[in-house]
């Protein structure tokens, strides 16, 4: 039987890593080798996964491929990552929009929980104030109808918000002020004196926004059978 030949990996790079010198033997048999990342770190790795390419790194390429550093989410700018929190999770400094810096982790952000430094919940809450003030229908049902929508988008707090603002889906910057919106909802169909759950607005394309080409009044079985992944929305 012939011995094997050990192939001398010495100075060759695979991936992110420069094979220094041979190691000690792994317990199938093959040799280890001691590498350098570039990223500064020495690791000691079997040969046939460097040959095969299965390890590439000392592992800062995973977590790389995981960095959500400079990425915009929603309202943040993700400036760097801090370090992590007692549950492991990746912590970021964000900056907002509006200029305020927040620390946010990982998980708040790509689920959508978190959006801004919270100045969109504030400046929703004083839409709300000043059109409350003005426009005479805060008793009216239209109103209702109106806010819940705005709520859905614009308030992280609300149970609903991770399926429509979570998502990304938006009003109309023309339906911020309920006398439009009330306006465009007489005009295409909205019954004031409907039983409850007969006139429901709807959004024909339920990933596209509250907007007058993608909404329209419906009873909610029609609205159940318009759904997404099989969940009702309502």
């Amino acid at each position: 039987m012939k011995k094997a030949v050990r192939i001398d990996l010495t100075g060759q790079r695979f991936g992110k890593l420069t094979v220094l010198y041979p190691g000690s033997k792994a317990a199938n048999g093959s040799l280890k080798w001691f590498c350098k990342c570039d990223c500064g770190k020495i690791i000691e790795t079997r040969g046939d996964r460097l040959r095969s390419g299965e390890t590439q790194s000392c592992g800062c390429a995973q977590k790389e491929k995981y960095d959500l550093t400079g990425q915009k989410i929603n309202m943040l700018f993700i400036a760097e990552r801090i370090g992590s929190n007692k549950h492991q999770q990746s912590l970021y400094r964000c900056i907002c929009d509006c200029g305020m810096e927040k620390i946010i982790s990982a998980s708040d952000l790509k689920s959508g929980r978190v959006i801004s430094c919270g100045c969109h919940v504030k400046s929703f809450l004083e839409e709300l104030h000043e059109n409350n003030k003005t426009h005479g229908l805060s008793n009216s049902r239209i109103y209702h109808v109106w806010s819940g929508m705005m709520q859905r988008c614009y308030n992280n707090k609300t149970k609903s918000f991770k399926d429509y603002g979570g998502r990304g889906i938006t009003v109309c910057s023309e339906w911020h002020k309920v006398e439009n919106f009330a306006k465009w909802a007489y005009e295409n169909g909205y019954d004031e004196n409907a039983k409850q759950w007969d006139c429901t607005i709807d959004r024909i394309n339920v990933n596209g926004n509250y907007e007058p080409s993608n909404c329209r009044w419906v009873d909610m079985k029609t609205q159940n059978q318009n759904k997404r992944n099989s969940k009702k929305h309502t």
